[in-house]
């Protein structure tokens, strides 16, 4: 059995059985009456045939396929006419653009396929394709057609807001079809509390932003797929996220397969929706790849490429639980301030495993190139954040390998804020992780130079003044850090708290908060060292093996 040491240098990791679970989950999606059999060029050939496959084609209702938007209102009667026989509808290749004056809508069961062909919105359209129950949607190109807004200045759609909307139904498929200048490529929704959406596959399709902003991508709310409920919640402050936001679970049993984004602020946004399932796919050059929010519930994401991103890789807040995120590779995001993995604002019952998380990444076109930019924390969890394990991870080049942060952003909460008294972590496990400062100056991959003795392994920082207890604040408690492998940092282990102002009772770190076990240190500055005004009783060491 090779050491940690040696699996450290070698900079590899296993994933257990995570790619073979992905491959079986295909092979079972695969199954079926797929129509992959070679067809004749042109938008005349023949549709797919087979037991309940029988196609009209568009092109016997007189759609035109040229692009020209002087044809959009025939168009979109023709398709629509020829989706209103009931039968599954045939577009054509990819030389067919068909230029449309307003939404088509589909029938139940009813099969809408094409072999690259696009459908255009010509002008402003609330979406391409309103689904309905129990639909497939395969090999359709959506352009939205959109015009790209200023910096941080939300799309103020001019074509379609959204590709496909999926609303208020259940079982429809998505598949091979590609989407380009939407605010939302695919949505997915329930319009009320209450109301049932779920049980969709989303497979082999992509989602290209087709814009780029030099910064500030995040305020333009550019969602390749938008996931949840419509429903507004109640939650006022994340003390309340135990039993809130219940539409979460109207929309449900979701398997994306394969998903690839890029650019936009968000590749895949999950928010008040719960059991989805992300299997392998990619995401590039966003703002967040996946963000997971509002109590979304029981989520899995594994075998997914995250890179270069420019604030987190994989996103969790606003009281969502049960989540697993297990055997990605996640690269380059970007930010001093951001993370590969984080969650705050009452997560809970998170599992951040297998992963390798490097923080190299590649300049492109709006990424950030006139800001100075360092890696910040590879993993990364804060503010009521609770039953989180982080363990196998294999961990490269960032200021912080794994870092557990009572309050993340000090400057934007206030007094005023309802959510400024609840800001601890607790029941936190990390374990056998991998993790090596590596990339410091003078390395290419990065902007800002990162020198070694601001580096660390795994620290416990209570970072504010404003936990205060006798407001219901949480301290930080019940940590175990153990079998850990760090090197090549100006610190190994950390813990750090900041003084706090004269007022209330002010919380800080539990009697043995932190224990300290089994863990290796190695080309380290430091140990561990404790930062700020530590009680001598909140940090364990036992059996802990120091630059040996």
């Amino acid at each position: 059995m090779p050491s940690r040491r040696s699996l450290l240098k070698a900079g590899v990791a296993t994933s257990g059985g995570v790619l073979a679970a992905i491959l079986l989950a295909r092979g079972g999606l695969y199954a079926g009456n797929d129509v992959d059999d070679a067809l004749e060029s042109g938008n005349n050939r023949a549709p797919p045939q087979g037991p309940q496959l029988e196609f009209v084609n568009v092109a016997d209702f007189n759609a035109i396929g040229d692009g020209d938007s002087a044809n959009a209102e025939a168009n979109t009667e023709a398709i629509q006419t020829a989706l209103n026989t009931g039968k599954n509808v045939f577009l054509g290749d990819a030389s067919a653009v068909f230029a449309l004056a307003a939404p088509l809508k589909m029938h139940s069961q009813q099969r809408l396929y094409a072999e690259g062909a696009t459908l255009l919105a010509s002008r402003r359209m609330s979406q391409i394709v309103m689904a309905a129950d129990g639909v497939t949607i395969e090999g359709v190109a959506f352009d939205c057609n959109n015009t790209q807004p200023e910096n941080g200045i939300p799309i103020e759609a001019s074509g379609a807001v959204y590709g496909i909307s999926i609303r208020d139904v259940s079982n429809c498929i998505l598949r091979r079809c590609s989407f380009t200048r939407y605010k939302r490529g695919v949505s997915i929704t329930s319009s009320a509390r209450g109301i049932k959406c779920g049980d969709h596959l989303v497979e082999d399709c992509e989602a290209i932003a087709g814009f780029t902003w030099p910064n500030w991508r995040s305020g333009n709310e550019q969602h390749g797929a938008y996931v949840g409920s419509e429903a507004q919640g109640d939650v006022k402050s994340i003390a309340e996220y135990g039993n809130a936001e219940r539409e979460a679970n109207d929309v449900s049993d979701i398997r994306f397969v394969n998903w690839r984004a890029q650019e936009g602020q968000y590749g895949l946004a999950l928010h008040r929706c719960s059991r989805i399932s992300v299997l392998g796919g990619e995401f590039r050059q966003m703002s967040r790849a996946i963000s997971i929010q509002h109590q979304s519930n029981n989520v899995t994401v594994s075998g997914v490429l995250v890179e270069n991103t420019d604030s987190a890789g994989i996103h969790m807040a606003q009281g969502a639980h049960k989540i697993s995120v297990v055997g990605n590779r996640i690269s380059g995001t970007m930010s001093n301030d951001n993370a590969g993995v984080q969650g705050y604002y009452g997560v809970r019952e998170v599992l951040v495993a297998n992963n390798i998380l490097d923080s190299k990444f590649d300049s492109w076109d709006g990424g950030g190139a006139e800001s100075l930019r360092a890696p910040g924390a590879a993993i990364r969890f804060g503010q009521q954040a609770q039953g989180i394990t982080i363990r196998d991870n294999v961990i490269r080049g960032f200021r912080w390998g794994v870092l557990l942060k009572s309050t993340i952003y000090e400057d934007a909460i206030k007094r005023s804020d309802l959510n400024y008294y609840f800001t601890g972590v607790r029941n936190i496990r990390v374990s056998r992780n991998l993790i090596s400062g590596d990339y410091f100056s003078g390395r290419s991959g990065f902007k800002q130079p990162m020198r070694k003795s601001e580096t660390f392994g795994v620290v416990v920082a209570q970072s504010a003044p404003w936990e205060d207890i006798s407001r219901g604040g949480w301290n930080i408690g019940d940590i175990t850090i153990s079998e850990n492998t760090v090197s090549n940092t100006g610190t190994a282990y950390a813990a750090s708290k900041v003084v706090g102002r004269n007022w209330g009772v002010e919380a800080g770190f539990d009697d043995e908060a932190i224990r300290l076990q089994d863990n290796e240190a190695f080309d380290a500055d430091r140990d561990y060292e404790a930062l700020g005004p530590i009680n001598r009783r909140a940090v364990t060491s036992s059996r802990n093996s120091w630059n040996p």
